[in-house]
């Protein structure tokens, strides 16, 4: 970390101020490319009184004063041993394969380092989510949590969708959204715990759909010569691209798993806690590296502070939409 901190003197790269919530960013890089990942897939919120910062410098080679980042080796990295050799130090860290790629948090200093190959050899997630790991470490410093799930509401009130890929969660999502509800994000949300009342904020711009799935919502449309598929072979949105940008937040009333039935109509059906746990934590605990203790006890927080629900899915997003208005109307007439 030093090294990094004599490339950033020495190079002086241009600093970008973000404001997020209760979290002010700043980036240190002189990586184009980079620069323009983050203006454009991450939510700026409105600058104000903020208590808590950051900096992250991204760097490489090509743009900065440092080496070539050292290089793993053929033994296998294993996220869990590092995170417990890490424990009892102030510092994170992640190591990516495939683009030779270290992410590396002080918690004590509140720097990070992106140190990367190249300016382009970052992991393919990362167009869509820039900065998600030092957010997830920089927000669990202060008790809140990125969440592994959708969103959906309306009037300021909203669900998390929760489940594996391939549950339905984009889908609906976007759906809800093409149907006049609002969303705080897609793939990644913010969930701070209030005296045990859930709020989610967006972080991140990013919705994600196939072609199928945009067929299906009669969104094809929004595909222009441009807009290639990503690594998951989805088209990447925005709320606006549909009708509507994000939501500032969204009280949560309640966690909804998604399962596809096929089926006409859609219904709602009580869910266990466990049931809900086994839907929520892993893909958040698997996604975001470090601390897993203190997410699983996130989660069952979360998960104790509101009802939850399996939502059988139906053909029609309309109809979909209208279910779930139903159910938040229910759920906020009884709290």
């Amino acid at each position: 970390m030093d090294r990094a901190w004599e490339a950033v003197t020495l190079r002086k790269p241009q600093a970008t101020t973000l404001h997020l919530p209760s979290l002010e960013v700043s980036l240190l890089t002189d990586n184009e490319h980079y620069q323009q990942i983050v203006g454009d897939r991450l939510c700026h919120h409105a600058s104000g009184a903020q208590k808590n910062g950051i900096t992250v410098a991204v760097l490489s080679r090509e743009d900065s004063e440092m080496p070539l980042p050292p290089v793993w080796g053929e033994s296998i990295y294993h996220p869990r041993e590092i995170e417990k050799q890490l424990s009892d130090t102030p510092f994170r860290a992640t190591y990516f394969h495939d683009d030779g790629l270290w992410q590396i948090y002080d918690v004590h200093q509140r720097f990070g380092l992106q140190w990367m190959s190249g300016k382009f050899r970052h992991p393919p997630w990362e167009a869509g989510a820039p900065l998600r790991v030092f957010l997830h470490w920089a927000y669990q410093t202060l008790g809140h949590r990125l969440v592994h799930a959708g969103s959906l509401g309306k009037g300021g009130r909203g669900i998390l969708l929760v489940g594996k890929g391939g549950s339905g969660k984009s889908g609906t999502v976007v759906g809800g959204i093409s149907c006049g509800l609002r969303s705080v994000g897609d793939d990644y949300v913010l969930v701070q715990m209030n005296e045990n009342r859930p709020t989610a904020y967006p972080l991140f711009q990013t919705l994600k759909q196939d072609l199928k799935g945009l067929q299906r919502l009669e969104l094809e449309h929004l595909l222009g010569p441009t807009r290639h598929a990503n690594w998951q072979n989805k088209y990447e949105l925005k709320s606006e691209d549909i009708g509507q940008p994000l939501a500032d937040r969204l009280a949560i009333g309640a966690i909804v798993i998604p399962h596809i039935t096929g089926g006409p109509k859609s219904s709602f059906h009580p869910l266990s806690r466990s049931h809900a746990m086994l839907a929520l934590a892993p893909s958040s605990l698997m996604q975001l590296p470090a601390e897993r203790d203190s997410g699983v006890r996130f989660f069952s927080n979360l998960i104790r502070s509101v009802p939850c629900f399996q939502l059988n899915v139906g053909t029609d997003p309309h109809e979909i939409s209208d279910t779930i208005s139903a159910l938040m109307e229910r759920r906020y007439q009884c709290s």
